[in-house]
């Protein structure tokens, strides 16, 4: 091997510094790029009006294909959806505004909820795209297609073992996500896709009326006492702590709130989220009708773990990797936390 003499070392370090720098502000200028298509993606799912049939795919289950019906709104409390099932059952969800109705034939129920219930399309959008940047790596990848339309690919890979990485296809007409797969290496978690969809001038009411009248079904109706971290009420104090939540997550959500579950008695709730991915943290005295919950559960990206102390049941699930929720449950203990 010729080894270069020391006129041809400093062109070669010039030459790699420079070629870093170039890198470095290419990267830059393309997690900036991401960051925008984001942005413009979480608006264009809000204000948008369209109409389209997805199929969800969670981990090894069979495929669920949905239609939906969305008017979009400039405020969240304007949306309307419905959004019904294609397969087995036939489940709705209707939103109207901040009011979530779910019907549910196969329980013969309906729950009620004055908060945005996420579901298949929701679920993966980020809550907050000015946070994630310091616990992800955002990067676009090429134009492609997906149900017939113009798709920019979007890369976001988690910087921890805390979190999961996703992929995002974003319509480059309108900003609308037609795909959304959430992967842990090279495995796909979660999948959302649209299969047909269309941006109508106008969406009748008539579209978004439930079909089925839950008339004989129970209702159930949430019965939160808290409320959200930012907000307009008082956050109850827990008489428990947890001694440790991954960096980036922060409380987002606080409630004492009554479950259409069997569980006697209210159940604390607090959500945490690192504007990408979100893990609650249900704690409840032990109930002596219900077993006991220990132990690592999954399905799909949806990792859980429960565990019993100081005589309640603590459940942590989230859309993360099982260590997320293992050392959040490890590390509850009672009393207060400290100020």
């Amino acid at each position: 091997m010729r080894v270069p003499n020391s006129g041809a070392r400093r062109w070669l370090g010039a030459v790699l510094v420079v070629v870093a720098a170039v890198t470095a502000q290419a990267a830059a200028a393309d997690a900036r790029s991401a960051h925008q298509w984001l942005q413009r993606m979480v608006s264009a799912m809000q204000e948008t009006d369209y109409t389209g049939v997805f199929v969800y795919r969670q981990g090894a289950s069979t495929p669920e294909s949905m239609r939906i019906v969305h008017r979009g709104g400039e405020a969240a409390d304007e949306v309307e959806e419905r959004l019904h099932s294609l397969d087995g059952v036939a489940r709705e969800i209707i939103r109207d505004g901040n009011r979530v109705t779910c019907i549910l034939p196969d329980s013969r129920s309906v729950m009620v909820d004055h908060r945005q219930v996420r579901n298949p399309l929701t679920s993966v959008l980020p809550a907050d795209t000015d946070s994630i940047g310091r616990y992800y790596r955002l990067d676009t990848g090429g134009v492609t297609r997906v149900a017939g339309r113009e798709a920019q690919r979007i890369r976001i890979e988690a910087a921890d073992d805390y979190r999961y990485g996703y992929r995002f296809w974003i319509d480059t007409g309108t900003g609308v996500m037609l795909r959304a797969d959430l992967v842990h290496g090279d495995d796909t978690l979660e999948q959302v896709v649209f299969t047909e969809i269309q941006f109508p001038d106008d969406i009748p009411d008539k579209l978004l009326e439930p079909h089925l009248s839950g008339r004989d079904f129970t209702w159930y109706k949430a019965d939160p006492d808290g409320e959200e971290h930012d907000g307009q009420k008082k956050v109850f104090e827990p008489d428990w702590h947890l001694g440790f939540i991954p960096g980036g997550f922060a409380l987002r959500l606080s409630e004492r709130r009554h479950m259409p579950t069997g569980i006697e008695g209210p159940v604390e709730h607090r959500m945490y989220s690192d504007g990408l991915a979100a893990v609650s943290v249900y704690v409840s005295h032990l109930d002596s009708k219900l077993p006991r919950f220990e132990g690592l559960s999954r399905m799909g990206a949806f990792s859980a773990f429960g565990r019993v102390s100081d005589e309640r049941q603590v459940v942590v699930v989230g859309e993360v990797p099982p260590r997320a929720v293992m050392e959040i449950a490890r590390s509850f203990a009672p009393g207060a936390p400290s100020k």
